[in-house]
């Protein structure tokens, strides 16, 4: 695969990642980082590196992981208390994420 196939694919990927913040956090990437109090350079970083390590699969899992993992927490935040494990496997399975 050449340097322009894999930029396509992580296009797409970064695409559907949006969507996905969109549906389950109802923000955008850009606000996503901001919550996370990181740079959007550095994250970007982080998911292209995951790519580099282990394809579109790896990054993906990344990605929908940040996201699931900060569903919880504001889930967490709602109802005053932590979830046990069984409640985050179920909120994750929830999520539409493939997780």
């Amino acid at each position: 695969m050449s340097p322009q196939d894999s930029c396509i694919f992580k296009e797409k990927i970064y695409k559907d990642f949006e969507k996905n913040l969109n549906r389950v956090l109802g923000m955008s990437f850009e606000e996503f980082k901001n919550v996370l109090g990181q740079d959007k350079d550095r994250l970007t970083e982080k998911y292209d590196d995951a790519y580099d390590s282990g394809g579109p699969e790896k990054m993906r899992f990344y990605m929908n992981w940040s996201i699931s993992n900060a569903s919880i927490k504001f889930t967490e935040q709602d109802i005053g208390r932590p979830m046990t494990n069984e409640e985050k496997i179920d909120h994750r399975n929830s999520l539409g994420l493939g997780l």
